[in-house]
């Protein structure tokens, strides 16, 4: 482990990233995914890229106008609220092309060079858009060491090579940096099922690391501990970190660092 911690140390810091930057700016076509319903697609966007993208007021939508495919809002019938497929968000701001919606079609799509949307069957089937969070709660009770391994087998960076390879994963467990960055990751632990939630901040061989590799943020953080303690960012106080056996059992963030951040996903 002391191996380990110097390799750490001298690996060169990630560049820093906001987490609440909305991660819209890089498309790709991906040849050999097939087009699907929306319901299809959905599914594939939440396990692989977070969910499909969210388009809260003209500004996002400006940002799409390139783009063409399924996305994230959708109802349950013609009486239902429209919604959003992440975190079943009603929709508070819509923007429809003249004569959507219609009272049979429930799902929303979006043409390429066209501000508005358009209502469809959620049955037919096209491209579709998913929208990367950089940050993501996972509300499932681990230990430090077994959320880190969920975190780092989520996708693996040379999908040729098994995850387990040395450092071929997308995900991590989260590094927080900035103020902005504590306050954002409070805010989307609000459905936590623990008070706390883990962090990629681990005691290692006589220093505190983030395990990304990043530079270590908190100046007062106590040293001279015994091996087996991790950092938490706790909910409901305004504290950075807390310090915590690793072996308690807790929600925790997954982290992923940007490369391509939005996914146009397309058939050949």
């Amino acid at each position: 482990m002391c191996l380990l911690a110097a390799l750490l140390m001298l690996l060169p810091a990630p560049a820093e990233v906001q987490l609440r930057t909305t991660p819209y700016r890089h498309f790709y076509h991906e040849k050999n995914i097939i087009r699907g319903n929306w319901y299809s697609t959905r599914a594939y966007c939440k396990k692989n890229h977070g969910d499909m993208i969210t388009i809260r007021d003209e500004v996002e939508n400006r940002q799409y106008y390139e783009v063409e495919g399924w996305i994230g809002l959708y109802r349950k019938n013609s009486t239902s609220e429209w919604k959003w497929s992440r975190r079943d968000e009603i929709a508070k701001f819509l923007l429809w092309e003249d004569g959507d919606p219609n009272d049979w079609e429930n799902c929303a799509y979006k043409k390429t060079r066209e501000n508005g949307w358009h209502s469809l069957n959620c049955y037919h089937w096209h491209p579709y858009i998913c929208n990367d969070e950089l940050l993501f709660l996972v509300k499932e009770e681990k230990t430090w060491e077994e959320a880190l391994v969920h975190c780092r087998t989520l996708e693996a960076k040379d999908p040729s090579k098994p995850v387990s390879a040395y450092e071929n994963y997308k995900y991590d467990l989260a590094t927080l940096l900035t103020d902005d960055d504590h306050e954002f990751a409070r805010e989307k632990a609000q459905s936590a099922t623990t008070d706390e939630l883990w962090t990629g901040l681990r005691y290692l061989a006589g220093y505190w690391l983030w395990v990304g590799g990043e530079d270590m943020n908190y100046k007062d953080i106590k040293g001279c501990l015994s091996e087996g303690f991790c950092g938490t960012l706790p909910i409901a106080s305004n504290k950075t970190y807390e310090i915590r056996s690793c072996e308690e059992r807790r929600n925790f963030f997954c982290y992923k660092k940007p490369e391509t951040n939005l996914y146009f996903e397309a058939s050949a």
